[in-house]
């Protein structure tokens, strides 16, 4: 059996190997295995900006860019550091062709996540869905999309910091600031007694 007839079964590693020969079926693997959480990246990195400017694009742009690129990839790297880098990029690129063109400002806030120990929720497959549609309520956009970055994505922060060209600093200090935000509502009793009637009213409907 060829490589091209199960492609699917390989590592990215392999996979990147062969996209760097020029194998377009290679890397459409990568595309396919990527794009849902790259869409996810943008769209946290968007945020209210998203009326503008649209995602898709920028993914797609993000894509192609990586492709014209991918002989240059350090197969010791992490793939989706480097490829959540040119989509940051191709974001930039694209926020500042709005401004020029519409004079919005962009990224501004946004997004957010729950729980006295975020982190640990945010890891929790049952409860994920939930905690990331309040982490985009309480939020600044750049909190959630470095907070999906370190929890979502199991980045470290140096690997972030060289994502969105800050210090890994500016990252712990972003981070310990969501957590804030996030233990400080979960914290609250407002929260904790709808939670608690939520539970009550769900015993009753089992």
């Amino acid at each position: 059996m060829s490589f091209s007839d199960n492609f699917e079964l390989h590592d990215d590693q392999v996979l990147i190997s062969q996209a760097q020969t020029g194998c377009n079926l290679a890397f459409g693997e990568l595309d396919r295995r990527y794009r849902v959480r790259l869409t996810t990246f943008v769209r946290m990195r968007l945020g209210t900006s998203a009326t503008f400017i649209d995602e898709d694009d920028v993914v797609q742009e993000s894509f192609i860019k990586a492709w014209r690129a991918i002989a240059d990839f350090d197969i010791c790297k992490r793939f989706s550091t480097w490829l959540f880098t040119i989509a940051q990029h191709t974001l930039v690129d694209h926020l500042r062709r709005q401004r020029r063109s519409t004079q919005h400002k962009t990224l501004d806030n946004h997004v957010g996540v729950s729980s006295c120990c975020p982190e640990r929720d945010l890891l929790n497959a049952e409860a994920a869905e939930q905690l990331w549609s309040l982490a985009s309520k309480l939020l600044s956009t750049d909190q959630l999309s470095v907070t999906w970055l370190r929890y979502g994505e199991d980045l470290a922060v140096g690997e972030i910091a060289a994502i969105l060209h800050r210090s890994p600093i500016s990252v712990r200090v972003t981070l310990h600031r969501a957590r804030r935000v996030l233990h400080n509502h979960l914290s609250h009793p407002s929260y904790q007694e709808g939670n608690a009637a939520a539970a009550e009213e769900k015993s009753y409907d089992d």
